[in-house]
């Protein structure tokens, strides 16, 4: 993907007009033509959530505040906004899930911070084993010692856990239903339908067969879904 800098701030800034005018539409074309400039920032994709969402757009909200909280899990605004999303579409009487725990925990933390915490927790706590093992310490400072190591290596532990999640909403294909369809039993549109799926509903996707996508819906069944009606949450910009 091209970057271009100017593009992009002209875009954002005719975006943020539009959305102050109220021409929703107008904001959601700009802010994608920011997009496609090459800018993939939180502040973006939350600005186009807003958009979609006073838009009605529900899925395509639902998918970008997804995407600004990839980018910056601390966002709590943007996940309060997702949160409001699935929300209205449930008391609309659809069924959104949200992420199971795992995806949910993983989504809010940086993966670089739980890999460096890891790493150095896991350094000190060897190093107070080795010191306390290799040295003739007076029983004060060799229980201080064991205590300090324990508490690392249970740091340790947490941030490995911690890492492990990040990895699992990350790495498994989780996706956002962009428009309302019906999964159905076989990767065919005369299969009988399986379930119901409807706009903002987080779902993991496992494989494609034709114009098809298999998708897994938290905690339940699965079936197979028009792929246009998904958007992958990891997926880059286009």
């Amino acid at each position: 993907m091209s970057f271009d800098r100017e593009l992009a701030a002209r875009e954002a800034l005719a975006g943020n007009q539009a959305y102050l005018s109220g021409d929703y539409a107008a904001a959601i074309s700009a802010y994608d033509a920011a997009l496609g400039a090459g800018v993939d920032s939180a502040d973006l994709w939350f600005n186009l959530g807003n958009a979609c969402y006073r838009a009605g757009q529900h899925g395509r909200a639902a998918l970008a505040f997804e995407r600004a909280l990839r980018r910056d899990p601390g966002d709590a605004e943007a996940r309060a906004n997702l949160e409001l999303v699935r929300a209205q579409v449930a008391r609309a009487g659809a069924s959104s899930r949200p992420l199971p725990f795992v995806a949910r925990v993983g989504a809010r933390i940086d993966p670089d911070l739980a890999s460096g915490v890891l790493l150095l927790t896991w350094i000190l706590a060897c190093a107070l084993v080795l010191a306390r093992m290799r040295r003739a310490w007076s029983p004060a400072p060799r229980l201080a010692l064991g205590i300090a190591a324990a508490v690392l290596l249970a740091g340790s532990a947490l941030a490995g856990a911690a890492t492990w999640a990040t990895a699992q909403v990350r790495g498994e294909g989780w996706s956002v239903v962009v428009s309302a369809g019906d999964a159905r039993e076989a990767p065919d549109p005369g299969a009988k339908v399986a379930f119901p799926v409807q706009e903002a509903l987080a779902l993991r996707a496992t494989s494609t067969v034709g114009r098809f996508t298999r998708v897994e819906l938290p905690g339940g069944p699965s079936g197979w879904l028009e792929t246009e009606k998904l958007e992958r949450i990891d997926a880059p910009p286009r």
